[in-house]
């Protein structure tokens, strides 16, 4: 009898928990963003166009100084009359220690001042290139962090010297997706989708507005709809279901603004976070 006890003891110690065991909890829906870089590139009425958004994060750092911070106030005080929410970003270098931190308190004075949820920590080329990256930037992060822990960080950079270390200082990774072909744009979120190193929890993208490249109308920088065999912006977020997406960026360029209206080949922002939103409810991926 006792054998048979032990026995049974066992079969429910190893194998009743693998039944039993409790689903693994759903990531929340995905959220979208619009970044503003400079007032001056804005169209008319844009305070009113940004409220299908979740966010709209304004940029208020530009290394370890303020950018256009009168106007960053400005913006940020028009996103909340109309029930919005503010993130804040700021370019930067972190090429060595000293500047990580001094852009670090930089961007937390910004962040107090705009009242802002977020912070967006861009760094590109500078930054990749120094002598060792993913620790700048971790010391970037814990600065931050230290003065501004309940503050919303993303690490939105290029992707080489990112690693798991790097990423556990932040709340969110949050690569630069960019690209004119629907094939290329496709490869880069299946490249960083399938990291084992990274948890899905963290996972957001930045992408492109799907304004039509300079002299082409047969180009775009980001394509809402499948083209071809490439699936296009809605399906790769109903696949991935990343936190966050950031269109990059709302405001004029060269004359059109994707905000206000759409051209031949994308519908404008709102309509293609509508689109978005429809497909992630149906369940399309």
């Amino acid at each position: 009898m006792s054998k048979f006890r032990t026995n049974w003891a066992s079969f429910f110690r190893h194998f009743v928990p693998w039944f039993i065991a409790p689903p693994v909890p759903a990531l929340p829906p995905t959220r979208f963003i619009v970044t503003i870089w400079k007032s001056s590139q804005l169209s008319d009425g844009w305070e009113d166009l940004v409220r299908c958004f979740d966010a709209v994060s304004i940029k208020a750092v530009d290394k370890e100084n303020f950018h256009e911070i009168e106007s960053a106030r400005e913006l940020s005080d028009k996103v909340r009359s109309r029930g919005g929410v503010v993130h804040a970003w700021g370019f930067h270098d972190c090429v060595d220690w000293n500047d990580a931190v001094r852009e670090a308190r930089t961007a937390v004075k910004a962040v107090k001042d705009l009242n802002a949820v977020a912070y967006h920590w861009n760094a590109e080329k500078e930054w990749s290139e120094s002598s060792n990256p993913a620790w700048f930037a971790s010391v970037f992060a814990r600065e931050f962090k230290k003065e501004l822990p309940d503050v919303l960080l993303f690490a939105n950079c290029f992707r080489s010297p990112v690693d798991a270390e790097m990423i556990s200082y932040f709340d969110q990774y949050e690569p630069m997706l960019y690209g004119t072909r629907s094939s290329t744009i496709s490869t880069k979120f299946d490249r960083e989708f399938a990291r084992t190193d990274l948890v899905d929890e963290k996972m957001s993208v930045m992408v492109g507005t799907g304004r039509l490249e300079d002299g082409r109308n047969t180009r775009a920088w980001g394509y809402l709809k499948d083209v071809h065999a490439s699936p296009g912006l809605a399906s790769l977020v109903s696949s991935h279901q990343p936190r966050w997406v950031n269109f990059f960026r709302a405001g004029k360029i060269s004359g059109h603004d994707m905000l206000v209206e759409g051209n031949d080949i994308n519908p404008s922002l709102p309509e293609q976070v509508r689109a978005i939103k429809t497909q992630l409810g149906a369940g399309i991926g």
